[in-house]
């Protein structure tokens, strides 16, 4: 079957180029699977548009065959706000098909992507990845993802610790990538992670929490749930964590566990010292333990 990509990435679109992408997009939507129109200046009436084409196309071909409407769409650097978000709660319920969806760095604040949450509990929704990175959010409370969701990035947004990430996690059952760098997180988010890795995170391969304050301590705790059997965590970052010798060590314990699945470890930007390099070295160069990749400074 044919399939059709639109990239139109930094094409110095506006609100006329989007009228007449919208009117390409009603003649040729038979074999639509990707669109791509990020670093745009769309703003959300262009970007208003382009849904309202998609999801009306896609309704038309509902009879006929779901996977003509497209699986990717990209929307990162366009100049939205929240007010974007209410089209696209309309796409993501009304076009199944569509898996990945791409809104980092527009300014869709916290009611923005609340809103797009509202579609997760809805059965039309299938989406599978979900990149908000940021997009100025500063709290979780009332985030509600949904279950099938296997990719999520909100990195670089403020949230903080809060007692509000126990809900979020608990809901991402079959999350496989989950990305919470530059988070404005600390040693007190680690207990959380460690109760989902532990418990509803079973199926979590990579987790970055790069740029955050962890420190040795919440290294220490992260300790706990990368020793649980139930954990399959094959990539963590940790760059730029505060790490010293003391978060190696911790490591270290963890990396020789035979419960330890972790192939790839990326700590650069830490403070490790020679001695942790030769800790963490020692244990990806023998054969008996599991880490591949080191990323660490010399």
């Amino acid at each position: 079957m044919l399939s059709c990509m639109f990239q139109l990435s930094n094409c110095k679109l506006g609100l006329e180029q989007s009228r007449s992408l919208a009117v390409l997009l009603i003649d040729n939507p038979r074999h639509l699977r990707e669109l791509d129109v990020s670093m745009n200046d769309l703003g959300d009436r262009g970007v208003k548009l382009l849904m309202d084409i998609l999801k009306s196309t896609q309704i038309y071909k509902l009879d006929k065959c779901t996977i003509h409407s497209p699986s990717t769409t990209r929307l990162y650097c366009c100049q939205l706000t929240e007010k974007c978000c209410e089209n696209m709660f309309g796409c993501l319920v009304n076009i199944p098909s569509l898996r990945e969806l791409n809104l980092s760095n527009n300014n869709l604040k916290d009611e923005g992507v609340k809103m797009l949450c509202n579609a997760f509990g809805l059965p039309a929704c299938q989406l599978e990845k979900l990149i908000v990175a940021s997009c100025g959010i500063t709290l979780v409370r009332g985030f509600h993802f949904n279950s099938i969701l296997k990719e999520l990035d909100i990195s670089r947004n403020h949230l903080g610790d809060s007692d509000d990430w126990a809900d979020v996690l608990f809901c991402l059952s079959s999350l496989e990538t989950l990305r919470l760098s530059d988070c404005k997180l600390t040693e007190k988010c680690c207990g959380v992670l460690v109760e989902a890795l532990r418990s509803n995170l079973t199926n979590l391969k990579e987790l970055d929490l790069s740029g955050n304050d962890l420190g040795d301590r919440g290294v220490k705790t992260l300790y706990m749930g990368l020793t649980s059997r139930c954990c399959t965590l094959e990539r963590l970052f940790l760059r730029c964590c505060g790490i010293t010798v003391k978060g190696c060590s911790s490591l270290a314990v963890a990396l020789k566990s035979s419960c330890s699945s972790i192939t790839e470890l990326g700590l650069m930007g830490n403070d490790t010292g020679e001695e942790g390099l030769r800790i963490l070295s020692d244990i990806r160069d023998n054969q008996r333990y599991k880490l591949q990749t080191l990323e660490i400074n010399d």
